[in-house]
């Protein structure tokens, strides 16, 4: 029972401090800004999704087909990757395919569809051209990606932030001297990133990647920190 009160006394003080602090920052003469940062960098790292989808009027044969045809692909791509590379499986999917008949007016079973999609994380962005026609030729039939990322992105993040806050800063310091007001110091700062989006992301049918070429250029990719900055001024 003491335990609660004690714990109820400190919630109203953590909540009445909180109000104060409020009041305090909105009883003073602020100017609140916003402050951008960018920083661009050459990906690191490629995530593609390789599928193998298979069909047939027979459940068992669909299965049967798709892991022959899953097992070649796996093969292939652990022949091409290399170092910290990594493959694994994210989805496996077998379902019925229904179709309408507008003579009957009802459904009828036409097929089964077994999906199988596999995740490869690639450090070697060179090699995405052969490792995506290679398993073209083993049965693989759904490729999405890249997807370029950059694998330790935090030190870039810390970069990007320091920017934004040297341009809040600037911006507070030239409205502060256009309105003849000085700024006394930082009453609230809210930073905020925005990770980078790949520059490259499509889809790929098997018939779009039969030329033994494919061309893939990683691109730059943008880390965007924002920061907001309240100042109290006199």
């Amino acid at each position: 029972m003491i335990n609660k009160r004690i714990i109820t006394v400190l919630g109203i003080l953590i909540f009445c401090f909180s109000i104060n602090a409020t009041a305090d920052e909105f009883s003073k003469s602020t100017i609140q800004v916003n402050g951008k940062g960018e920083i661009t960098a050459e990906p690191d790292v490629a995530y593609i999704n390789i599928s193998v989808e298979t069909s047939s009027k027979v459940a068992a044969d669909a299965v049967r087909q798709n892991a022959e045809k899953t097992t070649n692909v796996i093969k292939k791509i652990k022949s091409v990757i290399s170092g910290n590379d990594k493959v694994k499986t994210t989805n496996y999917n077998l379902s019925p395919v229904y179709e309408y008949n507008s003579t009957t007016k009802k459904q009828y079973l036409k097929e089964y569809r077994v999906v199988n999609e596999v995740l490869v994380e690639t450090y070697n962005l060179d090699n995405i051209g052969k490792l995506i026609d290679s398993t073209t030729t083993l049965g693989a039939n759904r490729i999405s990606g890249p997807r370029f990322g950059i694998k330790n992105s935090d030190e870039l993040e810390r970069k990007a932030l320091v920017k934004a806050v040297e341009d809040a800063k600037k911006t507070a310091e030239t409205v502060a001297l256009a309105s003849g007001t000085n700024i006394i110091k930082i009453l609230r700062i809210n930073p905020s990133y925005n990770r980078p989006a790949p520059h490259f992301n499509r889809s790929f049918e098997s018939r779009a990647v039969a030329d033994s070429s494919t061309p893939i250029e990683a691109g730059d990719l943008t880390i965007t920190a924002n920061v907001t900055i309240v100042y109290e001024i006199e």
